[in-house]
């Protein structure tokens, strides 16, 4: 049931950088933790799961059959992207003195960050839709394939995330200088409003 093919072109599209990587590379270098960013990538297999669950029964067909829908959720994607790259980028500007340490709770801000930069991706439900039946074998129930392909796909999408946030944490905390995590994180945020206008570019 599960194909080889099937894992490659899983693993091609989880690993390729997009905008899950930058909000989790931007997490770890605001909070210098790991569990904020851990607490985001919840958020976003969370969202995830319910793209999985809308292409499963079909409802993410109202995306496409539905123009006014899809550009709702698409300006609610990019606004949560504009609005999380801007608050990065006004704080990353403040004075260590008045950021002070990160104490914000795990499960808090950066789970519902990281669920509505996931579940207000339209092109992601969309995708998703496209992309499992693709590999439902003949012969086999449709509904119960696609529920273990996407267990499967969720399962690599969740192991690269917990893998990013101990790569970005540990060339935070022993390579970069204050100097140059301040830099990356006005980067991470430029590159979030990016693909917030990417977002809106393409509707």
């Amino acid at each position: 049931m599960i194909s080889m093919f099937f894992l490659v072109s899983s693993l091609v599209v989880i690993v390729t950088p997009g905008q899950d990587a930058a909000l989790i590379t931007q997490t770890v270098l605001r909070s210098a933790r790991r569990a904020p960013a851990l607490a985001a990538a919840a958020g976003m297999i969370t969202g995830g799961v319910g793209h999985v669950c809308l292409a499963i029964t079909g409802v993410s067909l109202l995306l496409r059959t539905n123009p006014g829908l899809f550009i709702a959720v698409q300006v609610t994607g990019a606004t949560v992207l504009l609005f999380w790259g801007a608050w990065t980028m006004w704080e990353s500007f403040r004075p260590a003195t008045a950021r002070g340490p990160d104490t914000e709770p795990a499960g808090g801000r950066s789970f519902a960050i990281g669920f509505l930069s996931a579940a207000t991706n339209a092109k992601t439900a969309i995708f998703l839709l496209v992309f499992l039946p693709q590999f439902v074998p003949a012969g086999l129930p449709p509904v119960s394939t696609m529920v273990v392909l996407a267990a499967v796909y969720l399962s690599l999408a969740s192991t690269w995330l917990i893998i990013l946030v101990e790569l970005v944490y540990r060339m935070r905390e022993r390579v970069l200088t204050r100097r140059t995590r301040l830099l990356l994180q006005r980067l991470m945020a430029v590159v979030l409003g990016v693909f917030a206008v990417r977002l809106l570019l393409g509707l």
